[in-house]
């Protein structure tokens, strides 16, 4: 069940999910722990996902758009994408400590 929410949690979706903790005396509860306890942080980003989604989505329609390019546009479009990216960027990097 956890990887079936992870991904529905890096695709985006609204759900309400749940990420169990184990107890005992495994070699791997912690690390189990601990990305669990980082997809629930994400969880809650769901809406981060989406900004990033439609920033990207702007992006390509300023580059698929018809006669000269709008080079303003683009950068403001660009940079809009690379800071939806970097409010993900922490969470998501946290999960491969």
């Amino acid at each position: 069940m956890t990887a079936a929410a992870a991904a529905a949690v890096l695709c985006g979706e609204a759900l309400q999910i749940v990420f169990p903790l184990v107890s005992g005396d495994f070699p791997w509860t912690e690390a189990f722990n601990a990305v669990s306890i980082q997809l629930a942080a994400l969880a809650t980003k769901a809406g981060e996902v989406d900004a990033v989604d439609e920033a990207v989505r702007k992006l390509t329609s300023v580059l698929d758009s018809e006669g000269d390019l709008d080079e303003a546009a683009l950068r403001a479009a660009a940079q809009e994408v690379e800071k939806r990216t970097e409010e993900l960027t922490a969470p998501l990097d946290r999960l491969s400590d």
